[in-house]
């Protein structure tokens, strides 16, 4: 006889470690591999957060900003999809508490340091673990519970 066994979503699989969920930005860190847009994606998330909370005093972060140090090609080849973030008022409501989440950016590149400028602008550098060079990256990605993994623009159907 076969067993079969009901469908279930990612979010109700039992994986977390140590109590929080693992999402991340695994490997080489270059701007072609769009690594702001999982920054940008992780300030909406607790910009989102504060609003559902009703937090005030809280300025919401306009997720178009830029560091000072981006080179001219970058702001050519990727761009943020949330231009003005007053306009993301209505949306989706949070499920989850981002509390329970912890954001790793593991890998080093060329753009390791726009990303971290831009968390530290966007005023999430304190929710994400930045890990630089892994020596065992397989493990590190068999540890994560979701793995993101943006690209500027696709070429092929190859990574």
């Amino acid at each position: 006889t076969t067993t079969t066994h009901p469908t279930r979503s990612i979010l109700d699989w039992p994986r977390k470690i140590h109590g929080k969920w693992r999402i991340g930005y695994y490997g080489r860190v270059s701007y072609e591999r769009a690594p702001g847009l999982f920054i940008r994606t992780v300030a909406y998330l607790y910009d989102k957060q504060r609003e559902q909370r009703g937090e005030r005093g809280q300025q919401r972060v306009r997720h178009d900003k830029q560091p000072q140090s981006q080179s001219q090609s970058q702001s050519n080849s990727s761009t943020s999809t949330h231009t003005n973030a007053d306009a993301d008022t209505e949306g989706p409501t949070l499920d989850m508490d981002l509390d329970s989440i912890e954001f790793i950016v593991a890998g080093t590149g060329p753009a390791l340091g726009y990303i971290i400028e831009l968390a530290e602008i966007l005023g999430v550098s304190s929710h994400i673990h930045f890990l630089g060079y892994v020596d065992d990256m397989q493990r590190e990605l068999c540890r994560a519970d979701l793995v993101v993994n943006p690209m500027a623009r696709v070429s092929s159907g190859y990574m």
